[in-house]
């Protein structure tokens, strides 16, 4: 199965060591693809850069990463979108533009940080991957700093040995969400099927179902229906998302919104669910790894919204109470004539 891989990025240092960031995630994906025949076509949304400097002037040897195409957000297109507001990277706009430009049927979301496991792509390789449900993954946050550059073959094993924080599923019979990673105890620390949900032991899959209304209504009742309740994989929800195009289109995109939430990656898995797929998790001993990194920069945006709020608006949307559209038809800026480069 073909695969368009789509991230948005731009050049503001983001995290600090970007160019070697950029240079490590391409050396292994480029070994990833190169190993599984080409199985991936990347998209990069360059989402106004600054000073006029795009990614591709990065001295970043981006050819490696082939078919690549990047489209281009310039300052002007993103002043004239945001007309002042927000942040000077929209990134889920910036998801919406490269998936709106890539020709796969199946959509893979990373940011520029994430390394999925090789069992992973041979999932998508092999076809595992049903177009009924969107896949999510645990994250297991590793040191960035010791991560070989030359060598991407030993990236999982590396990843998998200095991995110290997993980052799991809501559930409420287990409490935290982010727990320490102790050697020898990876398998019992990751995400479980909840009461209803199947789990492949083949595949090492976790299938969700939708929730019954009559379970609906009883928790309605009993105070409220929350993502714990859905078993939504909210936590660092935007960082890893496969799901096919068809289902980016059905629900016009991920929120174009020029506001600040903590939370936003969060609606795209409420109007997922909302348009009717189901949730799919990756489970032991899949992995998603995460290159951590400094977040201060995350300091100077402040929520406006409580969470309670965001809460209610995505439950209603997850159950398809309120629409899950939350974009218009032009959405990905569609109407815009984005500078495109194919390398």
């Amino acid at each position: 199965m073909k695969a368009s891989i789509c991230m948005c990025l731009r050049n503001d240092n983001y995290g600090g060591d970007q160019i070697l960031r950029f240079k490590k995630i391409i050396n292994y994906y480029s070994w990833l693809n190169e190993k599984y025949g080409g199985m991936f076509e990347f998209v990069i949304c360059d989402y106004n850069s600054p000073s006029g400097k795009t990614i591709l002037e990065l001295e970043i040897p981006w050819k490696l990463l082939s078919p690549l195409k990047i489209m281009v957000v310039s300052e002007k297109q993103h002043n004239e979108f945001s007309q002042g507001k927000g942040r000077p990277i929209l990134d889920y706009l910036g998801r919406n533009i490269a998936v709106r430009h890539a020709e796969s049927g199946l959509i893979v979301i990373l940011n520029q940080d994430i390394f999925i496991s090789e069992s992973i792509v041979r999932n998508i390789c092999d076809g595992k991957i049903d177009e009924r449900f969107f896949y999510r993954a645990d994250r297991w946050d590793f040191s960035f700093d010791a991560l070989p550059l030359e060598s991407p073959e030993l990236m999982e094993q590396y990843a998998r040995q200095s991995a110290n924080t997993l980052h799991r599923r809501h559930d409420r019979k287990r409490l935290p969400i982010d727990v320490a990673v102790t050697p020898g105890c990876e398998e019992e620390i990751g995400s479980r099927p909840l009461a209803d949900e199947l789990l492949d032991r083949r595949d090492h899959v976790i299938f969700g179902k939708r929730p019954s209304w009559k379970k609906i209504i009883a928790q309605r009742f009993a105070g409220g229906v929350d993502f714990e309740f859905l078993g939504l994989h909210t936590n660092a929800g935007g960082d890893f998302i496969i799901a096919s195009k068809k289902a980016w289109e059905k629900i016009q995109g991920a929120y174009e919104t020029t506001e600040f939430y903590m939370h936003l990656d969060s609606y795209l898995l409420a109007q997922l669910h909302g348009a009717g797929l189901r949730q799919a998790i990756f489970a032991h001993p899949h992995r998603v790894f995460h290159a951590d990194h400094d977040r201060s920069a995350r300091l100077l945006f402040q929520e406006k919204i409580p969470y309670e709020v965001h809460k209610k608006r995505m439950c209603d949307i997850a159950l398809g109470i309120s629409s899950h559209l939350l974009n218009g038809a032009d959405w990905g800026m569609k109407n815009e004539n984005l500078e495109a480069i194919q390398l």
